[in-house]
């Protein structure tokens, strides 16, 4: 069995040295894996909710936001060398399929083969709608991006 562990880099708190310091640890552990998901936009009311907190809302310290999981995974492969890093998940969606494909295997090339692309649509109505598209078809630009991705 493998272990990994999953983590929400949430800025001001996730410094430099503490995502270092985690990352480095982890490795140290013996922990095959660190986790990340990704959110672009954050928003007080969800019509969904979150599932992980009682009030719904995600939850994020005053004036803080999620970090980028493409870039937080670049800093922790340049300080690691054996854990790898999975993403949980990226909203396929909401990127670009070009740059998307462009991105992951850069890092995939760079972290020496460590990256597991984990994917997803999304739960966040609002989150999709400030992405500039409508709640209804994030599964199929997920099947059209998905496409694009393996023809590159």
């Amino acid at each position: 069995m493998k272990v990994g562990v999953f983590s929400t880099f949430m800025s001001p708190l996730a410094t430099p040295k503490m995502i270092m310091d985690f990352g480095k640890r982890a490795e140290s552990m013996g922990l095959d894996s660190i986790w990340m998901g990704e959110h672009v936009a954050l928003f007080d009311k969800n019509t969904y909710g979150y599932p992980g907190s009682k009030d719904g809302r995600i939850p994020v310290p005053p004036g803080g936001g999620m970090l980028d999981v493409t870039a937080t995974f670049g800093f922790l492969a340049a300080a690691t060398s054996k854990v790898r890093f999975g993403t949980g998940v990226a909203l396929v969606p909401q990127r670009n399929p070009i740059y998307t494909a462009k991105e992951m295997c850069t890092l995939d090339w760079l972290s020496d083969g460590r990256l597991d692309f984990g994917i997803g649509v999304g739960w966040n109505k609002e989150e999709v709608e400030a992405c500039g598209y409508r709640w209804e078809d994030r599964g199929k630009r997920c099947d059209e991006f998905l496409e694009v991705m393996r023809r590159l």
